[in-house]
């Protein structure tokens, strides 16, 4: 039995994994340029979520303003993203911006009309 497994052991060493690469096609290879696209994507993401963590700490310490300025550099990386208008909605809505507040909300509605944005609210 020890002879056998051996053998094959052996055997499998020599035709396995002898063989070159171009014999087996990588079939899940991405394109250059596709590649490139998602990782830009990818970019763009991580710099969005920068900006609306930078929101969220200027809207706790109650620098509205500059929150707002964060918000729109986040809109201008993913100007399809409901909750990023809603957000910005809200913060005009503190800064008394109620002409702006309605047109952020009305956006964020527009992008995403299934979603329930009253429910996130905290009390």
């Amino acid at each position: 039995m020890r002879w056998l497994i051996v053998t094959f052991l052996l055997l499998l060493s020599i035709y396995g994994c002898g063989r070159e690469k171009e014999e087996y096609p990588i079939t899940n290879t991405v394109k250059p340029e596709v590649e490139e696209v998602y990782l830009e994507q990818r970019e763009k993401t991580k710099e969005e979520e920068i900006y609306l963590q930078k929101a969220e700490s200027c809207i706790r310490e109650g620098e509205y303003k500059q929150a707002a300025l964060f918000l729109k550099r986040a809109i201008e990386l993913d100007p399809t993203d409901a909750s990023l208008y809603y957000k910005l909605g809200n913060v005009y809505s503190r800064l008394q911006e109620n002409e702006l507040a309605v047109k952020a909300y009305v956006k964020a509605i527009e992008l995403d009309p299934e979603k329930n944005f009253l429910k996130e609210e905290k009390p």
